[in-house]
């Protein structure tokens, strides 16, 4: 799949009324009263015979790579993303503070990673890769939600 057809995913996710439930039959696709999220792209597993540190390397940099082209997409969009740290989500997580459900879901994932974020018509959108063990697959995803909680501004 191509930076197009992410951007269309999006697009069809921008779209959505919030509240519709999705069967949590694909890894990585969650939806909740005000979110979703869905996976971009998913690479192989990073457990034997795959585990070449160079070959994580080598697809990490792949998935950073499209993540910066569908940021700059989106920001000849919509206007320079902001960048919505995970860390304090992660650390109210491992305290066992209450934290925002889409949040919960990133932090249960183990995608600790920074958010790029684009706020528009009441609801923000939300990218980054996200990589929860060693051997498991690295994600790109992205999130739509309504949700304001814990964002800048």
């Amino acid at each position: 799949m191509g930076v197009d057809r992410y951007l269309q995913t999006i697009d069809e996710l921008c779209l959505l009324p919030f509240g519709l439930s999705w069967e949590e039959d694909e890894p990585w696709r969650v939806s909740g009263d005000d979110f979703y999220m869905v996976p971009l792209r998913i690479s192989d597993s990073f457990s034997y015979p795959n585990n070449d540190p160079a070959v994580y390397r080598a697809v990490s940099a792949e998935f950073e790579r499209e993540l910066e082209e569908i940021g700059r997409a989106l920001d000849s969009r919509w206007g320079v993303h902001e960048l919505v740290p995970m860390f304090g989500f992660y650390e109210l997580y491992v305290d066992q503070e209450p934290i925002p459900r889409l949040f919960q879901h990133l932090c249960n994932f183990g995608f600790f990673g920074d958010l790029l974020v684009w706020r528009r018509e009441g609801r923000w959108v939300g990218l980054s890769v996200g990589h929860e063990d060693k051997e498991q697959p690295l994600v790109l995803f992205a999130v739509v939600s309504g949700l304001s909680d814990g964002l800048p501004g």
